[in-house]
């Protein structure tokens, strides 16, 4: 193992050696705080509490987290709304949005009112669970101004993101038209939005969203970029990802693998090498390494043309580099060599 691989391992263990430090020092924390009420009736600082609470739940201590809020409360300690908003969040990743539910239902009898922070968890919650209804309910809900909270842009992109993952279309509209009278639309909105129409395959309604992101002020980011170059060459329509490609060098915003994969896949199926090799030098100049979907599409393009040996050149680049073989790279391999034997 050389420098760099211990660097690695090491960068990867600093983050859970934090996580195990700071629950054990939260851990001291609320066991000093019972005892500290206990002599003198006097409370921890709410500041702490706060963020000794939090790292318990980042910690997956979520289930604690909650009965030391409990237990504290019913000393009569009035913890801040985060503290509920850190459990709240930890049930709606672990997928128990219904949980969460029922903590925000109490909270009201505990002192503390739910604010936006704890809605869009919940919102989020559901909507990651693949329950629109209920997403939908507490959203009008939250719109409705009877929870003394306002929506804000976190709401609009959860809900606009978990429709997107669920496809459905036709509230996502609704929900779009509403946040245009609450909120301006910022570029993870955007971004949404244009991932979004690329799948339904409406590149035309993605590029007019690109458009008016662009004439608002917001300039669109690399996953953006990306979103609608995959989209044009999945419809066909290189030339135009093509354009998008160079305005986004342009513009300073530099291609991943992901975006190049898109492109030389797409030029790759209609047979134009020239361009797939301007495109995997342009790759390699820019420090990108090229995955297993980049050189199965470049194998796969030179085979088609009979181009055997730039076929088995890019399998041995691939070898080198470590990438092992998958079922369709392997199926290429068998062609190549079937090719050699009848050249």
């Amino acid at each position: 193992m050389n420098c760099a691989d211990n660097a690695h391992n090491m960068s990867d263990e600093i983050p859970k050696l934090y996580l195990i430090f700071m629950t054990k020092e939260a851990l001291k924390f609320f066991a000093y705080s019972l005892q500290r009420f206990k002599a003198s009736r006097k409370f921890a600082d709410r500041h702490d509490f706060n963020k000794f609470l939090h790292s318990l739940t980042r910690s997956n201590y979520g289930d604690l987290s909650l009965k030391l809020l409990v237990a504290f409360i019913s000393k009569v300690y009035f913890p801040h709304v985060s503290a509920f908003n850190s459990v709240i969040s930890y049930f709606c990743n672990l997928g128990f949005p219904g949980s969460a539910q029922k903590l925000i239902n109490l909270m009201p009898k505990l002192g503390c009112l739910p604010d936006i922070v704890s809605y869009n968890s919940l919102i989020d919650g559901y909507l990651r669970n693949a329950d629109v209804g209920d997403a939908c309910f507490m959203m009008r809900k939250v719109c409705s101004g009877l929870m003394n909270v306002r929506p804000d842009l976190v709401t609009f992109n959860a809900m606009f993101n978990g429709f997107c993952k669920v496809g459905t279309v036709e509230e996502l509209l609704v929900y779009m038209s509403l946040m245009w009278k609450v909120c301006v639309p910022n570029v993870v909105t955007y971004g949404i939005l244009v991932d979004t129409y690329c799948k339904m395959n409406n590149v035309n309604m993605a590029y007019r969203v690109f458009k008016d992101m662009k004439s608002s002020g917001v300039f669109p980011n690399l996953q953006i970029f990306t979103s609608l170059i995959d989209g044009y060459c999945k419809a066909g329509e290189l030339e135009v990802a093509l354009g998008l490609y160079l305005d986004m060098r342009r513009n300073s915003v530099f291609p991943n693998v992901v975006t190049y994969s898109a492109l030389i896949d797409g030029f790759c199926k209609r047979g134009m090498l020239e361009k797939t090799a301007y495109l995997f030098s342009r790759m390699l100049e820019d420090g990108v390494e090229p995955n297993i979907v980049v050189y199965t599409s470049m194998i796969d393009g030179e085979f088609k043309k009979k181009n055997v040996d730039n076929a088995l050149k890019y399998l041995s680049r691939m070898h080198d580099q470590g990438i092992r073989l998958d079922v369709t790279a392997y199926g290429l391999w068998g062609y190549c060599v079937w090719a050699m034997q009848y050249e």
